[in-house]
């Protein structure tokens, strides 16, 4: 018995370094730390069966913007994640350091090191690649899979699973490049455009 555990100890072990394609990684980090602005649209769908759909806008290699049809949106800064609510006027921000979703907006990201990002597994399914990944110091927080098209090789989207299991997937759609974007693009522009009973307010200025 005692040799049988060793032997599929090792057997995991094994698996578990040929999962991992250190050169898919070195090519996917120079992809995502080099400069390059792209648009398009975008579709959400989460595990409790909420979906969304809007436009997306990013700047690598640390800005994006989801714009929702919803009253929601959603930017990174470089520094956080801000969910902004404007059916409430409700702004949150979460740092990228604490968030596995904050790997894809990191500057200078390392995926082979270790220290920050751990990277559990590789793979090719069909003509896309996948890059599941989590905080190294904190893997309790959940993790993210990352999916790239092979060609052209491109991100076309990203799935979160956070602490409680629920998972949010974001499929990138029409994507084209672009010019670059305004100093203030990446900023919550903050306008109350609801009252307080849930009817939009055509009046309603920037503040």
């Amino acid at each position: 018995m005692k040799k049988l555990l060793i032997a599929l100890t090792i057997l995991f072990a094994a698996n578990s370094y040929a999962a991992v394609d250190k050169d898919l990684l070195i090519r996917v980090q120079e992809y995502l730390n080099e400069s390059r602005n792209i648009k398009g649209d975008f579709v959400q769908q989460s595990s409790n069966s909420k979906k969304d759909s809007g436009e997306f806008y990013i700047s690598r290699p640390s800005l994006i913007r989801l714009d929702y049809k919803s009253p929601q949106q959603m930017v990174s800064d470089g520094k956080n994640l801000i969910y902004y609510d404007k059916k409430l006027d409700q702004v949150t921000h979460i740092g990228l350091n604490s968030i596995p979703a904050g790997i894809l907006f990191k500057k200078d990201l390392d995926l082979l090191d270790g220290k920050e990002i751990k990277v559990i597994q590789t793979q090719q399914v069909d003509e896309y690649y996948e890059i599941l990944a989590t905080l190294a110091k904190d893997p309790a927080v959940g993790n993210i899979k990352i999916y790239f098209r092979k060609a052209p090789f491109e991100l076309v989207g990203w799935e979160t699973k956070d602490a409680t299991g629920l998972t949010t997937r974001v499929t990138l759609q029409n994507i084209e490049k672009t010019k670059s974007f305004s100093k203030d693009f990446f900023t919550i522009k903050r306008q109350k455009i609801y009252t307080s009973d849930g009817v939009k307010d055509a009046n309603a200025d920037f503040y």
